[in-house]
């Protein structure tokens, strides 16, 4: 797809406005990665058993070490990568969670700058400068 997407395929939309090019980087980065570490961690966690793998680094003889990464790996990574599968899914499409996306309703704070307020040096005006007294 790389080879086409800034040639015979650049007029191709598929999702959102995304490009061929965008659309395989989202589903390669947003999808696919954090489900097979999902996946892992199941996998190691309930199947392969995490003994195993502390015993092939080296740390069953430490049993903070050994007994956080059990839990790390069978509870709290599982639920992170969700998180993060699930906000990534979330923002691709627009959909507004507000702990995910929070909309600023300050509209006082938000200035928009355009290219003509650069060249006339207008975007500048705002600026406060703190100088030390």
């Amino acid at each position: 797809p790389s080879s086409l997407g800034f040639n015979v395929l650049s007029w191709l939309q598929i999702i959102k406005g995304m490009d061929i090019l965008t659309f395989f980087d989202f589903i390669s980065n947003s999808i696919i990665m954090p489900v097979i570490a999902i996946i892992t961690c199941i996998f190691i966690g309930y199947f392969i058993k995490p003994k195993v793998i502390i015993e092939e680094a080296g740390i069953e003889n430490k049993p903070f070490t050994s007994k956080m990464f059990t839990v790390v790996i069978k509870y709290i990574a599982p639920v992170c990568l969700a998180v993060i599968l699930f906000s990534s899914v979330v923002q691709t499409f627009g959909i507004h969670v507000p702990i995910i996306n929070p909309i600023n309703d300050d509209k006082a704070t938000e200035e928009v700058i355009t290219d003509k307020s650069v060249e006339d040096g207008s975007a500048l005006d705002n600026v406060i400068v703190e100088s030390e007294t």
